[in-house]
């Protein structure tokens, strides 16, 4: 719940100086959407590799929501979002001010997780499924390859 009162107090804060700030330096507006559209292409780049890899390695598990154009779709949206952000770095010369507002967004975020939210982290019941899951499939993996090894050790 605090989570929720000091996003919204400082979303709140955040518009409030943008609007003040906005008559003197006009070019806030297409920053801002330019840091906007970078954090998406990093979300669906950064979420297409995790989806690639959950599928690859951990296959197994079941999940409610199976993607109807599995590794491909996912290896479509990596490759769109890459072209699409080096496309802007190419084209868009205004963009150097969003990737250097968005590498000290990036800090100041990875600051406060590191150094205070971490601590106070707690396992949803999904994640405790996942990592049981994951452990599981680990175990039966060792287990396969000790068997492996047995087997070739006894033929020797």
């Amino acid at each position: 719940a605090l989570a929720l009162v000091l996003t919204i107090i400082f979303a709140i804060l955040a518009d409030i100086l943008i609007k003040f700030v906005g008559p003197y330096v006009p070019e806030i507006g297409s920053a801002l959407v330019n840091i906007c559209i970078i954090s998406a292409l990093f979300s669906y780049m950064i979420q297409s590799v995790s989806y690639i890899i959950l599928k690859t390695k951990y296959s197994c598990i079941e999940r409610k929501f199976h993607s109807p154009f599995h590794i491909a779709g996912a290896l479509y949206t990596f490759i769109i979002s890459l072209l699409i952000f080096i496309c802007a770095l190419v084209l868009d010369k205004s963009i150097k001010w969003a990737l250097i507002s968005i590498g000290i967004i990036i800090f100041i975020c990875y600051f406060y997780f590191f150094c205070w939210a971490k601590k106070r982290l707690r396992v949803s019941p999904e994640e405790a499924f996942a990592l049981l899951a994951v452990y599981r499939i680990k175990m039966e993996r060792n287990k396969r390859k000790k068997r492996k090894n047995k087997k070739k050790k006894k033929k020797k």
